[in-house]
């Protein structure tokens, strides 16, 4: 028996390399190079195709992978949340500051022209 009389490694049949190479034999290509069609086709079906166990590997992997992606996500989520409410309170205090400084301005200005009108007052009594 020759090596096309195996069936390739994959867990359900993709190529039946015997059969292949009698088509190749019958249509007048050689015997060892229908064999040895048969063979190369063999192996590159084999390693290009997934099998389920790849698949399901692969799905496991993407599952873990979008699993440890939300667990980051939500952490930085978390920080961003507290580093925004930080800022908030800053922003809240220096806001409170300003008014202070904005009241005292305005009563000083309120002022001045009083105390000008008082002092003229003064000078022509």
């Amino acid at each position: 028996m020759s090596k096309c009389d195996n069936m390739t490694k994959m867990s359900t049949t993709v190529l039946d390399t015997l059969a292949y190479a009698k088509r190749l034999k019958a249509a007048g290509v050689p015997d060892a190079q229908a064999e040895a069609q048969a063979e190369a086709l063999t192996e590159a079906l084999t390693n290009q195709l997934a099998t389920k166990q790849d698949i399901t590997e692969f799905q496991l992997t993407t599952k873990q992978d979008i699993s440890e992606l939300r667990i980051e996500m939500r952490h930085e989520l978390s920080a961003t949340r507290a580093e925004a409410k930080q800022d908030l309170s800053a922003l809240r205090i220096e806001m409170r500051e300003l008014k202070i400084d904005l009241i005292k301005w305005m009563v000083g200005i309120a002022l001045v022209p009083g105390a000008m009108i008082v002092g003229i007052l003064v000078k022509l009594s």
